[in-house]
């Protein structure tokens, strides 16, 4: 069990734990759990995701402005949807080179144990 003193000294660190407070740092700390941007509310796709962004809503409106707000929001969506799936695809075209890679690299190694039955090679390759 914790001291009067204990408890006196965590009540005054956390009165300085505050977390950020500029709206600047609450947005960046907002993402700080991320791990691949699918399936939150927050557009999670880079630093470059305005440019990006304004680039392929101006894409899908097809270089006229949306006549509503609804088409825009409608636009936006479709954006943001699109540009995740990119993301998905670069993604997986990652893992399948680190995973080739991988397996190059430990290639004779793991083929000739898996051969005396010492090695299963799908444990090293996450198989």
């Amino acid at each position: 069990m914790a001291s009067d003193a204990q408890i006196r000294a965590n009540r005054e660190n956390a009165q300085k734990s505050t977390g950020p407070t500029s709206p600047d740092g609450k947005a960046q700390s907002r993402l700080n759990a991320t791990t691949h941007g699918l399936s939150g509310a927050e557009v999670a796709i880079s630093s470059s995701s305005p440019e990006r962004l304004a680039l392929r809503m101006a894409e899908w409106s097809d270089g006229g402005e949306p006549q509503s707000e609804r088409e825009r929001w409608l636009i936006e969506k479709i954006a943001i949807a699109t540009i995740r799936i990119d993301l998905c695809h670069d993604e997986e075209n990652a893992l399948r080179v680190t995973t080739s890679e991988r397996a190059e690299i430990h290639w004779d190694e793991h083929f000739t144990a898996s051969l005396w039955g010492r090695y299963d090679v799908s444990d090293r390759f996450g198989l």
